[in-house]
C-alpha cells in the first residue's frame, strides 16, 4: 500500500512539456548532468490542483520536471512527480505527462542510436530527471537506492539515456531490453536524462524504487507506480 501524503494534490494534472525541435541528437546536450537539487517546498504557490480538484490541469510553460521524485514518507519509500512551480508533489496515478508535437525530431546517423531506431526515424524527447528527496545520508546501505523499470506498454519504443563524457549515448533503461531492469543511484541523486519515445500515442510505464536500510538490513520497496505519457503528433 502506498503511504499517505497529506501535502499532495488530488485530481489529474496534465504536464505539458514545451520543447523546441532538436535536430542534433548526435550532439552533447546543454547543461550539467547533475543539476543542483531544488526543493519544491520553496516554489511559488501556483498549483492549480488546489483550486480545481478532480479536473484535468494543463501546465503549458516550460520548466523543471523530475518524473521520479523519490522520498521517505513515514519511514517508507515513495515515488511521485516533482514539477517545479507546484508546492505539492503529484501522484503518478493522477498525472498525464504530455509531449507535444514540438518535442518531435529525427534521428541522425553520426552516433549509434539504434536502441531508438534507424537514422531518419522520428523520435519525441522529454528532458526530465529523477531526484531523491529528503533521505538523510546513511539511511540506506552504501547510500544507494535501486530504481526498477517493470514494464512499458505503448505504440513504440521507450528509452531513458544521455550522452556521456565521450559524446556517446549511455542508456539507463530501454524497452527493447528484457524486463525488469534496474539501476543504482545515490541517496542525493538529482540527474536529468532524455526520455525518448519513437511513436505517437499513449504509454504506460511502471517504476518502483528499493533500498536496504543501513541500520538493520531491512529491504524497503515503494509501491509499483504506473506513469502515463501522451505523445502527440499534431
Amino acid at each position: 500500500m502506498k503511504p499517505m501524503r497529506s501535502w499532495f494534490g488530488t485530481g489529474w494534472a496534465a504536464l505539458m512539456i514545451g520543447c523546441a525541435v532538436d535536430d542534433r541528437l548526435d550532439a552533447r546536450p546543454a547543461g550539467d548532468d547533475t543539476a543542483e537539487y531544488r526543493d519544491a517546498s520553496t516554489s511559488p504557490d501556483v498549483s492549480a490542483l488546489d483550486a480545481a480538484p478532480n479536473r484535468l490541469v494543463e501546465i503549458t510553460d516550460e520548466g523543471h520536471l523530475d518524473v521520479l521524485s523519490i522520498h521517505l514518507v513515514e519511514g517508507m519509500l515513495a515515488l511521485d512527480i516533482d514539477r517545479f512551480g507546484f508546492t505539492r508533489l503529484i501522484d503518478p496515478a493522477e498525472a498525464l505527462i504530455v509531449l507535444p508535437v514540438t518535442s518531435r525530431t529525427r534521428l541522425v546517423g553520426m552516433v549509434d542510436l539504434t536502441f531508438l531506431g534507424e537514422p531518419g526515424s522520428r523520435v519525441w524527447n522529454l528532458d526530465a530527471g529523477w531526484s531523491v528527496r529528503g533521505v538523510p545520508a546513511g539511511t540506506f546501505r552504501d547510500d544507494e537506492l535501486q530504481v526498477q523499470l517493470w514494464s512499458v506498454s505503448g505504440p513504440g519504443n521507450f528509452a531513458i539515456w544521455r550522452f556521456n563524457d565521450a559524446s556517446l549515448p549511455a542508456v539507463d533503461f530501454a524497452s527493447t531490453r528484457p524486463m525488469p531492469q534496474m539501476i543504482s543511484i545515490s541517496h542525493r541523486a538529482h540527474t536529468h536524462r532524455r526520455w525518448s519515445f519513437t511513436a505517437p500515442g499513449t504509454y504506460r510505464i511502471d517504476f518502483s524504487v528499493t533500498g536496504t536500510r543501513a541500520d538493520n538490513d531491512e529491504r524497503l520497496s515503494s509501491s509499483r507506480e504506473s506513469y502515463t505519457f501522451e505523445v502527440r503528433n499534431e
